[in-house]
């Protein structure tokens, strides 16, 4: 499953490339954290929910960034039970205060229970995304520099 999205932030791009470097700070922007422990400044443990309705799935993943090109290129990869994902989150600079933000995840659902996790990753992911981008707008453009 892919999930690609496009933005923008009231917010320099080399303030936006700061923030997303700081797993353990920005990591609780995304929707359905309910743990996140930076080990080094690439590996991260997390710990993220999912629901569909009624139902509720925790993820444990193990994150890693993979490839960094400041102040315009983030790639990232984890790796939990029952799930795989890879992505990349770019950066162009609109304005001095304006950053125009790509992101791209690909998500592959293992084990004996895919049908049932894929339903639920694919339901609520719309809304996930809005709501992790507006976790972000509030964090970054609301605070000083």
């Amino acid at each position: 499953m892919k999930i690609h999205e496009k933005f923008e932030l009231a917010v320099p791009i080399e303030r936006m490339y700061g923030a997303i470097n700081d797993i353990e700070d920005i990591g609780w922007c995304v929707a359905g954290v309910k743990q996140v422990k930076a080990l080094t400044p690439d590996d991260s443990k997390w710990k993220i929910e999912a629901r569909a309705g009624f139902m509720a799935r925790t993820f444990d993943i193990d994150a890693k960034i993979v490839e960094r090109r400041p102040p315009v290129h983030l790639a990232f990869a984890g790796r939990g039970q029952d799930l795989e994902l890879s992505g990349h989150l770019d950066l162009t600079s609109r304005a001095p205060d304006r950053t125009d933000c790509e992101i791209e995840v690909d998500v592959t659902v293992t084990g004996p229970f895919r049908s049932i996790v894929d339903l639920m990753a694919k339901g609520p992911q719309q809304q996930l995304i809005r709501q992790t981008i507006a976790n972000l707008r509030k964090k970054l453009e609301t605070q000083q520099a």
